[in-house]
């Protein structure tokens, strides 16, 4: 991690209410076989609310990976990651 200082005037936007994406992975041991549950949550108070939301409603040998949409210039949907490791990008996890 490289902590840079920037000027805040920078940004041009800002969305005060994004959805949230929390993918539950059941990790199994080969890896080409996880299962996965998908929720969208909205009207979050913070990210640090859906994180513990993801956090609490793990179920066991699940990994919760949390992520905020984004739309790009064209109305794209995409998500930016914010918590967590995809099983599938072959990254190591632990599960709860």
């Amino acid at each position: 991690m490289i902590p840079i200082l920037f000027d805040p005037r920078a940004a041009r936007w800002e969305v005060t209410d994004p959805a949230y994406r929390v993918y539950f992975w059941l990790v199994p041991p080969a890896p080409h076989m996880s299962v996965c549950r998908e929720y969208r949550l909205t009207g979050a108070p913070d990210v640090n609310h859906v994180l513990a939301w993801g956090s609490s409603h793990a179920q066991t040998g699940e990994v919760a990976v949390v992520y905020v949409e984004h739309r790009d210039p064209e109305g794209g949907l995409g998500l930016i990651r914010l918590s967590g490791e995809d099983p599938q990008s072959g990254a190591h996890l632990i599960a709860k």
